[in-house]
């Protein structure tokens, strides 16, 4: 990747250097390990970036999404079913059932964020690069 002084993002592709539309990164000053106390003046080394692009026909793209967050969003009801039946047998638990809950509940959390991220997928983007549903979600702005 390469970062203009104007902004514009470009990458690499077959020696070709191909911009990125704005809408579909943002980035951020970062202080990285082993820098100095120095506060962010815009050097090289100083920016960081979130990429959501990827070369290809819309076409070829738009189904995964779709797939994705209809499964991960589907499981994590079965995830917070199974959850919620070992959490009403609670008083017959042993470590084995503590962990099939703890294990139920983290798996519940990481399946729905990832269905939900994929959902943004199809959010309308705004006009302003930096507050894209995606970067808002990540932090980045």
């Amino acid at each position: 990747f390469r970062l203009e002084q104007d902004g514009t993002l470009l990458y690499l592709n077959h020696y070709d250097w191909i911009p990125v539309a704005p809408s579909n990164y943002c980035f951020d000053g970062i202080q990285l390990f082993n820098s100095s106390d120095n506060p962010f003046h815009g050097k090289e080394g100083q920016l960081g970036f979130i990429v959501n692009y990827f070369p290809g026909s819309p076409r070829d793209a738009t189904p995964y999404p779709i797939l994705y967050a209809t499964t991960f969003l589907s499981a994590s009801v079965f995830l917070f079913l199974t959850f919620l039946v070992y959490a009403l047998l609670w008083k017959d638990q042993k470590i084995q059932g503590w962990i099939v809950m703890s294990h139920s509940a983290t798996m519940f959390f990481m399946y729905g964020f990832s269905g939900t991220t994929n959902v943004f997928e199809f959010l309308e983007r705004s006009d302003d690069s930096t507050r894209t549903p995606l970067c808002i979600a990540f932090g980045m702005h």
